[in-house]
């Protein structure tokens, strides 16, 4: 026998839409701050602010903005060493 017209229904569904239902996580949200945080940290931003806002689109539909400031960047010009013992010779 064949599968019912439910399942294979749904099925097709799951087919057409192209990927599994995601459930917001606030848990998950903050992590993604954090790494937005850690990377923007990384490229010299030394005190990015992340803010993140999640809007209802419909009952079951959501959407997450993430609204960040960099501000300016750092850079080094030069690096010294107080001991020579302890620098590293170029």
């Amino acid at each position: 026998m064949g599968e019912s017209f439910v399942v294979s229904g749904f099925s097709d569904f799951l087919k057409k839409t192209g990927e599994k239902p995601v459930i917001i996580d606030s848990l998950k949200t903050r992590k993604t701050r954090n790494r937005f945080k850690d990377y923007y940290f990384a490229k010299g931003y030394f005190n990015p602010t992340i803010k993140s806002s999640t809007d209802s689109l419909s009952p079951k539909k959501a959407k997450i903005t993430y609204s960040i400031t960099t501000g300016k960047a750092s850079f080094l010009d030069s690096i010294t060493c107080s001991n020579e013992t302890y620098c590293i010779k170029w």
